[in-house]
C-alpha cells in the first residue's frame, strides 16, 4: 500500500469517526434540552424514534461531502465556495426535513395522506428550516475547517520533510567537502614517510584505513556518538604522530559521560587539522595539542587549544582549502540552529577554539532524524 492510498484511507476514516460522533453528541444534547429545558416527558419509544429521525442527518451529510470534496478539489473563489456552502445547507436541511418524517412515518400510526397535510404545508416547511438550516450550515463550516486543519497538518509535515531532506543533503555536501582535504593530508604524509620508514609507512597505511572505514561507516549519519568521533580522532593523530615524531605532542581530556553525545561527524577532525597544520608554523617544537570535552548541565563544551599563534597574513592561508572551520560553522547552524556557540581566540602563546552545543535536548532530535 502506498502512502497516497494510506493518507486517502486516514482522511476517510477520520471523517467517519467524526461525523459518528458529532451526530452522537446532538443527538444526545437535544435529548437533554428535550427533558430539562422544555420540560417533555417523551417514552424510551419516543426518544428513540426522535434518535432515528437525527440519524438521518448522517446520511444527509455523506450526500453534501460529495459535492463539498468536489468544490474544495476544485480551487473556486471564495464568494464561489460561500455561495455553494449556502446553497447545499439549504438542500440538506430540505433533506433532513424529508427523511426525519420518513422515520417519523414508519412508527407513527398515521397515513402517507395525515402525514403530508400535517407535516409538509409551507409554514411548517418554513418552521422547521429555521431549524434545520443553522445545523446543516454549521456542518458545513465544521467540515471545511476540519478540513482545512487537516491540510495544514500534512502541509506542516510535508515542509518538515523537505527541510529534513534538504538539510540532509546540505550536511552530506559539507561532509564531501571535508573528506578530500583529510585524504590529501593523509597521503601527503604517507608519501612523505615511505621515502624514510618502510615499516612505519605500512603502519601508518592501517591507521588511515581504520581513518576511512569511519567515514564510510557513518557516511549517511547526520550525528554520530562523540566516543566514535574521537577515536577516529585518534586514528588521524597516530598517523601525524609517525610523520611527526617527536615534533608533536597531543593530550585528551574526554569526559565520561559526554562519549555517548550526539554530534555531526567530523566535526573535531577540522579543528585537530587545523591546530596541526598552523600550529607546526607558529609553535615552539614540539607542538602540543589540546583536546577537551565537557558535558557539564546537559551542555556540551568542545575545547582544541594548541600552542603557537593565530595565522592572519594571506601569504600564510594561501595554502589553505578555506573549508575547515567555516565548514563546522555551518554544520553546527544546520544541526543546532540557535543552540550552538564557535569561537577562536588566542592567549599565552596558544591558540583556543571552543564549540558549545547547548541542552541535551537538541540531541535527541537529531538523533531521531537519524532513525529515519
Amino acid at each position: 500500500m502506498n502512502d497516497k492510498t494510506k493518507l486517502i484511507l486516514n482522511k476517510l476514516h477520520s471523517f467517519y469517526i467524526i461525523n459518528i460522533f458529532g451526530w452522537l453528541l446532538f443527538i444526545i444534547a437535544d435529548t437533554v434540552i428535550t427533558m430539562l429545558w422544555m420540560k417533555i416527558n417523551y417514552t424510551f419509544v419516543a426518544y428513540l424514534i426522535n434518535a432515528l429521525q437525527w440519524s438521518t442527518g448522517f446520511i444527509v451529510t455523506l450526500l453534501i461531502r460529495y459535492f463539498y470534496k468536489r468544490i474544495y478539489k476544485s480551487s473556486k473563489s471564495i464568494l464561489f465556495v460561500l455561495i455553494s456552502v449556502i446553497l447545499l445547507s439549504i438542500c440538506g436541511a430540505l433533506l433532513l426535513f424529508v427523511f426525519s418524517h420518513l422515520v417519523y412515518y414508519c412508527f407513527a400510526k398515521i397515513t402517507f395522506t395525515e402525514l403530508i397535510n400535517k407535516s409538509f404545508v409551507s409554514t411548517n416547511i418554513v418552521f422547521r428550516m429555521t431549524q434545520l438550516f443553522p445545523i446543516m450550515l454549521a456542518w458545513s463550516m465544521l467540515y471545511f475547517g476540519i478540513k482545512l486543519w487537516f491540510d495544514f497538518i500534512q502541509e506542516k509535515e510535508r515542509t518538515q520533510k523537505a527541510e529534513y531532506l534538504a538539510q540532509t543533503a546540505r550536511l552530506q555536501l559539507l561532509r564531501y567537502q571535508i573528506n578530500p582535504h583529510f585524504l590529501f593530508n593523509s597521503f601527503s604524509s604517507l608519501r612523505a614517510l615511505i621515502r624514510s620508514n618502510q615499516e612505519l609507512a605500512i603502519d601508518m597505511v592501517g591507521k588511515i584505513a581504520e581513518f576511512y572505514r569511519y567515514s564510510l561507516l557513518m557516511k549517511n549519519n547526520i550525528t554520530v556518538p562523540l566516543i566514535s568521533e574521537i577515536e577516529a580522532i585518534k586514528n588521524y593523530t597516530e598517523i601525524e604522530k609517525i610523520r611527526f615524531a617527536e615534533n608533536i605532542e597531543f593530550i585528551y581530556d574526554i569526559d565520561k559521560k559526554a562519549e555517548s553525545f550526539l554530534i555531526p561527524p567530523f566535526l573535531i577532525h577540522p579543528l585537530i587539522d587545523n591546530a596541526i597544520k598552523y600550529g607546526m608554523k607558529t609553535s615552539d617544537l614540539p607542538l602540543r595539542i589540546y583536546l577537551s570535552v565537557k558535558l557539564i548541565n546537559n551542555d556540551l563544551f568542545i575545547e582544541v587549544k594548541n600552542s603557537g599563534f593565530l595565522v592572519k597574513s594571506e601569504t600564510e592561508l594561501a595554502d589553505s582549502t578555506k573549508t575547515g572551520l567555516q565548514n563546522i560553522k555551518e554544520r553546527l547552524k544546520l544541526v543546532y540552529p540557535n543552540r550552538s556557540k564557535f569561537s577562536i581566540f588566542e592567549s599565552e602563546k596558544h591558540v583556543t577554539i571552543k564549540i558549545t552545543i547547548f541542552e541535551n535536548i537538541i540531541n535527541d532530535t537529531v538523533k531521531s532524524h537519524n532513525s529515519r
